[in-house]
């Protein structure tokens, strides 16, 4: 009987030496696999560089300055241009610390509530009057996703005091770093949002961090899959396809609940405002499957209620006025006409003033 224990705990060590030698091996060849492969597309120094800080910001700005490097965002605006402040924003210089009661309002976002004129941050700042009581701040910076917005705010904006902050959604927000600059200066996509068209799962997110796994995903399985052309527009683009995909949708939560919390510790309240694509407002897509075109404003609304943030989604309204034959767009189908933007200044000041929290503030 002892023998056979004996012969059995034996077999069972060589069993677990034989794992650990497996694994290790397994481990030396794929890091070997990914530095080889990195060295191979980024080059000796950028390879171990890319190893060594996984989330150093995608970003080389040329010699055109309207926007400058930063280690953390990436990019901003450069305080050195006319109209930018000296927190990277298109507004005037903001007083720190804030006059003894001023209501303060922030609107985050990207190119969407920065492009046009007048813009929806404009026309809601007219709506409360330049008394001083009020101030509506645009901190809109081109190119941003939620995650820069979030990394802003720690770093520029929650020392200006806000009282509110409105979160404005567009639908290529929950990348992390969506838009590169080449040497000239030119915005380009960043190798994360080009991945997005392989990534459909989690399983797919974590293969696409490595050069090694992916190439052998591509000898594989081909990239015949994802190049299908799909009669959904959004699955076709860089920049929107992603708000589709499930496995991008956690990371959006994370980074909506930091906010929050962020904001929460500042006595200062969180809204979102959700817009939509005009491709959404397409009838014969939203017959095809209704369910599935507004699924990105459905995951917005489900983590601002899990959050205990309200949320404004703009999907119905821009449809009935759509359907109206008014142009509420400019010819790319993402920024907002001067009508979009009247339509935006309107419905958020409604909004705002439907929340009994914010009309005891701002009387």
């Amino acid at each position: 009987m002892m023998s056979y224990q004996c012969t059995a705990k034996i077999v069972i060590k060589k069993l677990l030496l034989v794992i650990f030698l497996t694994s290790a091996t397994i481990l030396i060849i794929c890091f070997l696999g990914e530095l080889i492969f990195r060295i191979k597309y980024l080059g000796t120094a950028r390879a171990i560089q890319s190893i060594l800080h996984q989330s150093t910001p995608p970003s080389v700005l040329g010699t055109n300055n309207w926007m400058i490097s930063d280690p953390d965002l990436g990019f901003r605006l450069n305080p050195a241009q006319p109209g930018v402040n000296s927190l990277s924003m298109k507004d005037k210089e903001i007083m720190i610390p804030k006059p003894p009661g001023l209501i303060r309002i922030v609107v985050l976002g990207d190119s969407l509530p920065y492009s046009g004129d007048p813009t929806f941050v404009q026309l809601l700042q007219n709506k409360f009057g330049h008394t001083g009581k009020v101030e509506v701040i645009n901190a809109s910076i081109p190119g941003y996703t939620t995650y820069q917005e979030l990394i802003f705010l720690k770093k520029f904006l929650i020392k200006t005091e806000p009282d509110f902050v409105i979160l404005s959604y567009c639908l290529n927000d929950n990348y992390k770093f969506l838009h590169r600059f080449d040497k000239n200066a030119n915005m380009l996509w960043t190798q994360e949002g080009e991945d997005s068209f392989k990534i459909n799962n989690a399983f797919d997110a974590f293969i696409n961090k490595s050069y090694f796994l992916t190439t052998i995903k591509i000898m594989f399985i081909g990239k015949g899959s994802s190049q299908k052309k799909s009669i959904f527009p959004w699955e076709n683009e860089v920049a929107f396809n992603i708000a589709w995909k499930d496995y991008a949708w956690p990371d959006f939560s994370d980074r909506l609940n930091t906010m929050n919390n962020i904001l929460k510790q500042h006595n200062a309240k969180l809204y979102i405002v959700i817009f939509p694509l005009e491709e959404q407002l397409n009838q014969d897509l939203l017959h095809k499957n209704y369910q599935y075109v507004t699924k990105p404003q459905r995951e917005v609304a489900f983590y601002g209620k899990k959050f205990g943030i309200p949320s404004l989604d703009l999907f119905q309204l821009y449809y009935t006025h759509e359907q109206k034959d008014e142009k509420l767009y400019i010819s790319d189908g993402i920024h907002l006409s001067t009508d979009g933007h009247i339509l935006a200044a309107n419905s958020i000041y409604a909004f705002l003033q439907s929340d009994a929290y914010f009309r005891s503030r701002v009387k």
